[in-house]
């Protein structure tokens, strides 16, 4: 193998790279895969891709120093002399420019004294200009280390600059928290961010992930017992849209509706997608119909069987609740059944006690990491109960079923996953802790715990996995497309979305709702990349969904406490304002970033209504109470603003711990508000009252226009 003339590295560092190869190496099924990340792991070591390393990773995949230099020397991200310890990037393309990438760039080449791909004289900064950062929402874009800086002006990124040569904290507009050149470089090598708190700001929680679950298991139980007392005092379909519109009228009722209904609409094609991503790793589906394009999006034979699907979950709630009912009953069981199987399996086969105090110790992340975990997925695991009360309306005797069905729900949910964690966490190499909990399992085709299941000697019980992995998605899908039907339905009758929405069919099922839903899933499968991030990003809405729930029943246990409630939420009047911070603490875990979208999409919606009013006579509309619901926007902009001072992908200007106490503190002051500004009694009563009679509005009294 013809050597590249180079000195070799010293003895002693030799050794350990030569440990840090072969970890690399390991993860690959061919030996000349790691090529890149051995490359990113000798920049590390020098700040720039040497001899001596090009030689190293030659000798350590058995290629000649030809081809390893053919690669080195093809990609931008390896740096062929010596550079600066941050490397800053501005981006001159087109938009960039225009918006002032190329004023800044000739401000930091005059400021800093060096020209393009030069470093200082203190060896602090390499300055460049790079073609795109891939941002142009936040034009101009700076990057360091490959950390985004939005947003930038002359004077902005001048100051960045002298605060990086003088050794001063910056913190990146987004993203992981700022580090060094050789530091970046060994991360991408594959290995773990190792300084002392910087893995925290990534938000892994490690064993502390238990308390996660815990922790949204109290939160979700809180708003799911006021979910309950609603539900069996006033057992109407789309329930999460109709209680604040009994409470505070009908421009609350479409805030909550609106949020509510997109969460649901979406989860359904965002669940077929979710299978048909797993078919597609079964080898002899995949061999014969590729649905997948490497960007995620569907090929014509995925939207082909996509559609499919969603026609299914169509004809199927169109059919009535009861087959609904009697299929979503059998998946419920092999949602059941599988988790509780494949705890007792992995705590029989795996069990590592030592596993719970490994990678860092039982909370290597803190206590933000467990915040930040909640909104990662820990809450959404738990959401769903509340389909319950969307069908309430179709109960056979829903005054006692429905709180019945929301709290065994909750209850049977939480064990299953407390269960399933412990045991994810003891069924862990142990060996794969030694250097932290970041992806202790690596990418397997059907998710950690078929890997998990494998590794243990239990293939039957991955195949068993892998069979779940499509069905249990799908059943989730076919709830949410009812649900969001009968959200739709909801707001037709209270008019606040066009009337025809309402309109039900021989199995008194709303069937111009369903197909509506059918509709917008279809379009959620369409290639827009934009179009498939606000798929993901609007299902944290349901902290706002369930936000509306425990302040709608303090304010109707005050102007309608009279009515007779088969269930009462034990100490509603402190567990009501609770839930209300409870539910704006998960949002504002949830980050800036999903955050002020949802803020759009909420005035997304408010056109819409506008537009259906404006198609209503005036003499037809009812009032919108604004009065009763002028709480609703300083809430949602106030949780915003808190949001982009606060510490989960905003500025980090609220201290630690002082971001909670106000959220809470603006939380409740918000709900004790919005208790006062209900409507009066007897509009509550003539509401529920109009609603019994089979409509949903009532008549529109010249008083109520205000």
């Amino acid at each position: 193998m013809p050597a590249l003339p180079a000195p070799d590295y010293p003895a002693d560092v030799r050794a350990r790279l030569e440990a840090d190869a072969k970890e690399v190496i390991a993860r690959y099924p061919g030996a000349r895969s790691a090529l890149l990340p051995l490359l990113h792991l000798v920049q590390a070591e020098e700040g720039h891709v040497t001899r001596t390393g090009v030689r190293f990773c030659a000798e350590m995949l058995d290629l000649t120093t030809a081809e390893v230099t053919a690669v080195s020397t093809f990609y931008s991200m390896y740096r062929r002399k010596q550079s600066g310890d941050y490397q800053v990037g501005v981006c001159t393309n087109t938009l960039c420019a225009v918006m002032g990438g190329d004023a800044i760039f000739e401000e930091l080449k005059e400021h800093l004294g060096v020209g393009n791909g030069e470093t200082t004289e203190d060896g602090a900064v390499t300055l460049e200009h790079i073609e795109c950062n891939a941002a142009c929402d936040f034009a101009p874009v700076v990057m360091v280390n490959w950390e985004f800086f939005d947003n930038q002006t002359p004077e902005t990124a001048r100051q960045l600059v002298d605060d990086l040569r003088a050794g001063r904290a910056v913190a990146p507009t987004r993203g992981a928290p700022l580090c060094t050149f050789k530091e970046t470089a060994r991360m991408l090598a594959g290995f773990p961010d190792e300084r002392p708190g910087a893995v925290e700001a990534t938000g892994g929680a490690g064993p502390a992930s238990l308390i996660s679950w815990a922790l949204a298991s109290v939160m979700l139980a809180v708003l799911a017992l006021a979910h309950a007392e609603l539900g069996a005092t006033y057992p109407i379909a789309g329930g999460t849209a109709r209680f604040p519109f009994f409470a505070f009228g009908p421009l609350a009722g479409f805030s909550a509706g609106w949020m509510s209904w997109l969460r649901s609409v979406l989860i359904a094609p965002i669940q077929v997608e979710a299978t048909l991503s797993y078919m597609d790793r079964i080898g002899w589906i995949h061999d014969r119909a590729d649905l997948l394009r490497a960007n995620g999006t569907l090929t014509a034979a995925g939207l082909l069987i996509g559609s499919g699907l969603m026609l299914i979950f169509t004809i199927i709630n169109i059919l009535g609740v009861r087959l609904l009912a009697g299929i979503n009953s059998v998946t419920a069981v092999v949602k059941t059944v599988v988790p509780l199987l494949t705890v007792a399996v992995l705590m029989t086969l795996a069990f590592h006690p030592s596993n719970f105090t490994a990678g860092g110790g039982f909370a290597p992340h803190g206590a933000h990491g467990v915040f930040a975990a909640l909104p990662a997925g820990v809450v959404f695991a738990l959401l769903g109960f509340e389909q319950a009360i969307q069908l309430a309306g179709e109960a056979r005797d829903p005054q006692r079923d429905i709180s019945r069905a929301v709290i065994v729900a909750m209850a049977i949910a939480t064990t299953l996953y407390l269960l399933l964690q412990v045991a994810f966490i003891a069924a862990l190499d142990p060996a794969a802790l030694t250097r932290g909990w970041d992806n202790p399992v690596g990418a397997g085709n059907f998710g950690p715990y078929a890997t998990l299941a494998a590794a243990a000697g239990a293939a039957w019980l991955a195949t068993i996995l892998y069979v779940d992995a499509v069905i249990s998605p799908a059943g989730t899908g076919l709830v949410y497309m009812a649900g969001a039907a009968r959200l739709s339905y909801a707001m037709g009758r209270e008019r606040v979305l066009p009337r025809p929405l309402a309109r039900i069919g021989r199995s008194r099922v709303p069937v111009v709702s369903t197909f509506l839903a059918f509709v917008v899933g279809e379009l959620a499968f369409l290639p827009f990349p934009s179009w498939q991030a606000l798929v993901g990003l609007v299902t944290s809405a349901a902290a706002i969904m369930y936000a509306f729930a425990p302040v709608s029943l303090h304010a109707l246990r005050v102007r309608d406490g009279d009515r007779n409630r088969p269930y009462r939420m034990p100490s509603g009047t402190v567990l009501a304002p609770l839930g209300f911070v409870f539910a704006n603490l998960i949002f504002y875990w949830s980050g800036y970033e999903a955050d002020w979208k949802l803020g759009i999409a909420a005035l997304i919606g408010f056109v819409f209504l506008a537009l259906t009013r404006r198609g209503i006579p005036s003499g037809e509309r009812s009032g919108l109470r604004g009065k009763s619901a002028a709480w609703v926007w300083p809430w949602l902009g106030g949780m915003i603003l808190i949001a982009y001072f606060g510490r989960y992908g905003g500025t980090g200007a609220l201290p630690e711990w002082w971001d909670l106490v106000i959220v809470i503190v603006f939380s409740l002051a918000v709900h004790y508000t919005a208790v006062r500004l209900a409507v009066p009694a007897e509009s509550v009563d003539a509401a529920v009252r109009h609603e019994e009679e089979g409509e949903s509005v009532p008549p529109p009294p010249a008083a109520s226009a205000r």
